[in-house]
């Protein structure tokens, strides 16, 4: 997405980092529209959940939320998930697992960031 690349000052490295003398411009992801991605519920043991988040667009999807909704809509808090957010690319597919706070029915949505 960057027509540049970092550019690192390579002489003052040390061991805890090199220090950068140019970021990349990364306007560009930030000015593309959202991909419209899939969650599905792949499986449910206990109070473990295993959900396939699918991008079946032509974009790279950025920064993805998943969240669970109980039956009115509303995110259920507690549940931990395996990552927090995720990136797709194009007609890609990432697995996520979730624990739930209890035994509950929901419903599994993504959110762009």
């Amino acid at each position: 997405m960057s027509m540049t690349d970092d550019v690192f000052d390579w002489p003052k490295s040390d061991w805890t980092g090199t220090p950068m003398l140019k970021h990349a411009d990364m306007k560009g992801i930030g000015a593309q529209q959202p991909a419209k991605c899939k969650v599905l519920v792949k499986g449910i043991e206990g109070r473990q959940v295993k959900l396939t988040v699918s991008n079946p667009s032509d974009k790279v999807a950025y920064m993805l939320r998943v969240v669970l909704k109980d039956k009115k809509g509303r995110l259920i808090d507690g549940v931990t998930f395996s990552d927090n957010y995720i990136s797709i690319v194009p007609k890609g597919e990432k697995t996520v697992t979730c624990l739930l706070p209890g035994e509950m029915k929901f419903t599994a949505d993504v959110l762009p960031y």
